[in-house]
């Protein structure tokens, strides 16, 4: 029987980095767990490359019966 997988592959990176936040957004993040903004993750994101490269997971998320 033939089927239609689908696969969705899931990289994870992981990336620690000395920057520099307001003292207003350091309590922001201790009180509620996340920066105000994204603009601390997208500097990050910028920096990432495959040496930071942590795991990768691989689920198929969908099996289809092809007619």
């Amino acid at each position: 029987m033939k089927v239609s997988v689908t696969l969705t592959e899931v990289l994870t990176y992981k990336i620690t980095k000395e920057v520099e936040i307001s003292k207003e957004d350091y309590k922001y993040y201790l009180k509620n767990g996340v920066l105000p903004t994204k603009d601390v993750e997208h500097d990050l994101s910028s920096d990432v490359d495959d040496e930071h490269w942590v795991c990768t997971e691989d689920y198929i998320t969908d099996i289809q019966k092809v007619k």
